[in-house]
Formats: C-alpha cells, structure tokens, sequence
C-alpha cells in the first residue's frame, strides 16, 4: 500500500515538473525561436533563388558575405568542392538542450572551375542538446 502511494507521488510529481517545463516558455523566448526559424527559411530560400547551377564562385563567396558568413572551402576530390560556411545564432532552444545557442549553416558544390553544381544545402541545429 505504502509502495502505490510513493509511486503515485512520484508520478505526479514527474508530470508536474515536465508540463512545467512544456508550458511555461517566456515571449522573447518564443521571439528568438521565431526569428532563428525565419532566417533559416530565408537564407534557405535566397540561396536556391541566388546560388543556381552555373553560378560563378565570385556570386557564391558575394552571397555568403551578403549574409555575413564566413566561407571555407572543403575538398570532395579531383571532381570539385564544397564553399561552406555557418552563423552562430540565439533562439529558443527544444526541451533537452542547454543553451539557446544554435547554427545556420549553408554549403554549396562547386565543380573544378569554380561554378555551383548543384543546389545549395541549408541546415540548422541547436547546441548542447541530448
């Protein structure tokens, strides 16, 4: 008897606790995660309309600039390589995560004479999440 009071303590006290954490999320919390999902969604979208096949890396490395990301370039082969670059961001991080600190990170494929092959890749990630 005592071992189905204990438990059903603790269970109420779980779901106290999680739907605490599910439910309260302060408005510039919500703000931050809105404006984190607009501007990936944007750089996703000027990326696909910008950065089509063909387009000289002089565009590219003008579009990252535009957007302020800094680009690396990364090797694939003998056949081209990959500009990619990220933006360090603050959002509204999911349950789990310990900070709001987040990316945008954008790549795009280049032949060997320097002109995208390919559509351009846009992710985006919280950090210090389990």
């Amino acid at each position: 008897m005592l071992r189905k009071r204990i438990n059903a303590i603790a269970v109420c006290l779980l779901m106290i606790g999680f739907s605490g954490c599910l439910v309260h999320r302060p408005s510039d919390c919500k703000a931050r995660g809105a404006a984190y999902v607009a501007r990936k969604e944007r750089l996703e979208r000027d990326a696909r309309e910008s950065l089509k096949a063909g387009t000289p890396k002089e565009e590219v490395l003008s579009f990252f600039e535009k957007n302020g990301i800094k680009p690396s370039f990364v090797a694939t082969g003998n056949t081209g390589h990959f500009v990619k670059g990220t933006l360090h961001v603050i959002g509204c991080a999911p349950l789990g995560c310990g900070t709001n600190d987040a990316f945008i990170g954008l790549e795009v494929p280049l032949d060997a004479i320097d002109r995208v092959t390919g559509n351009p890749i846009v992710g985006g990630f919280y950090t210090n999440c389990l």
